[in-house]
């Protein structure tokens, strides 16, 4: 396929590597692939998206990584040095009968992921340079066997590197203390800034780059989002207030589309990447239909100094609040 008549999406060198991920990445977890027919589209959209400078695909969220892994092997029958696949770490089932005291295991998941990944670099063919996404448990640190045996795995070159994502609210003390330069997996976007409070965003030196997720907030800044109750005709309706409490920080942001050159989903992007340590965003699969929208946000203008001093970034933050500042009628 020929290169597209526009500039390739840009590149981002990961903080204390030797390498680059693609500004965007592409979740795959929503795109269907259940026939043959969708499976195919799913590789023509991936290749159409390597075309406009896609090289990071995310299997943190998908139900089926198996399946996936697949597809993007199919996608790329022959090896790209740029291919980076981010994989998630996989659990195992909850155990129902009781743990014997010793030996004690220090995470299952550990053993469970060091099991699946070969398996998983089979699957993917030539391009399986990936980077493994850990979950931090809220209610306690990383075991040390973990930090130790992910960063093991990146020294021998089994796996490009790896991310840890913790959930959303404090940190614990010290909680990300033992990470090298690496990668961590944030929520960001123009409804969820929290991150910012807590963490500096600017690219400090031997602090990790981030993943953002979420930046189109569930779906709601690039209108994806499925409005109402359930599906079919006996759905009952959702309530006004619940609504009204879902979209009013989304009409809020109108100022940022006024002008009619830049939709909500691009500004949703500039807002991400603008950030120094974010090195990629994730984002779900667009449309093809939506390429030229979402792939070429950077075409869109730049956000401008009155547009940002208008987003209350760093002002509520830790409380969850809209990052945007509601305006009282006639200030400007």
């Amino acid at each position: 396929m020929s290169p597209p008549p526009h500039p390739r999406i840009e590149r981002r060198r990961v903080p204390g590597r030797e390498y680059d991920l693609s500004a965007l990445t592409l979740d795959l977890a929503a795109t269907p692939v259940a026939t043959e027919l969708s499976r195919r589209s799913a590789v023509d959209a991936i290749r159409r998206a390597r075309a406009w400078g896609v090289t990071t695909f995310d299997l943190v969220n998908s139900p089926n990584p198996p399946l996936w892994e697949s597809v993007l092997a199919e996608s790329f029958p022959r090896e790209d040095a740029e291919i980076v696949t981010i994989l998630g770490r996989r659990a195992v089932p909850e155990r129902r009968e009781p743990r014997p005291a010793a030996p004690v295991r220090t995470d299952d998941r550990l053993d469970s992921w060091t099991e699946s990944l070969p398996e998983s670099l089979r699957r993917l063919g030539g391009n399986h340079r990936v980077i493994v996404e850990w979950s931090i448990d809220p209610q306690s640190p990383t075991p040390p066997a973990v930090l130790t045996e992910l960063e093991r795995a990146r020294a021998e070159g089994v796996v490009l590197d790896y991310a840890l994502r913790r959930s959303p609210g404090e940190p614990r003390p010290g909680e990300l203390r033992a990470i090298p330069a690496g990668l961590e997996s944030v929520d960001l976007s123009l409804l969820r800034t929290e991150v910012l409070g807590r963490s500096d965003p600017t690219a400090a030196e031997g602090a990790p780059g981030w993943i953002a997720r979420d930046v189109f907030s569930g779906g709601l800044l690039d209108g994806s989002v499925r409005i109402g109750g359930g599906p079919g005709p006996r759905s009952a309706p959702q309530p006004l207030g619940d609504l009204r409490a879902r979209f009013e920080p989304v009409l809020a942001l109108g100022f940022l589309t006024e002008r009619g050159d830049r939709t909500l989903a691009q500004a949703a992007l500039q807002f991400a990447l603008r950030w120094p340590r974010v090195v990629t965003a994730s984002i779900p699969m667009p449309p093809i239909g939506r390429f030229e929208e979402i792939l070429g946000y950077a075409r869109a203008p730049a956000l401008t100094a009155a547009e940002l001093s208008r987003l209350a970034v760093g002002r509520g933050l830790a409380s969850g609040r809209p990052a945007v500042r509601v305006e009282a009628a006639g200030e400007r």
